[in-house]
């Protein structure tokens, strides 16, 4: 990349009439040339630049998946393995075992309608 932009700049100062044999005149149109093509770098990079922090401010409006987080997903698993509703005489009963046993872990009551 950087031996085609020497190769561009040299023809450029060619293209201008400077020949190899006037050395006193090469040198120095050799250095403006690449100085040119500096400065339009130069200006191209600031340009990208602008032209990338536009576009992240752009994005950061939008929403992604990347921005969405799951709030209720966890890696811990419940130890309850079962639970019923019974609809008794006098109530619902809710029942859960925990940890495979058959013991009542809680029990609520509420009144059928």
């Amino acid at each position: 990349m950087i031996e085609s932009l020497l190769l561009k700049v040299h023809k450029e100062v060619k293209e201008k009439g400077i020949l190899p044999s006037e050395a006193d005149k090469l040198g120095p149109a050799l250095v403006k040339q690449l100085n040119l093509h500096i400065e339009q770098l130069t200006k191209r990079t600031e340009q990208a630049q602008k032209q990338l922090e536009e576009d992240k401010r752009e994005q950061s409006k939008k929403i992604t998946s990347d921005d969405v987080h799951e709030g209720f997903s966890s890696k811990v698993k419940s130890s309850f393995r079962h639970s019923s509703i019974a609809n008794r005489g006098d109530g619902i009963v809710c029942t859960a075992s925990e940890g495979g046993g058959t013991s009542r872990g809680s029990s609520l009551k509420a009144k059928a309608s």
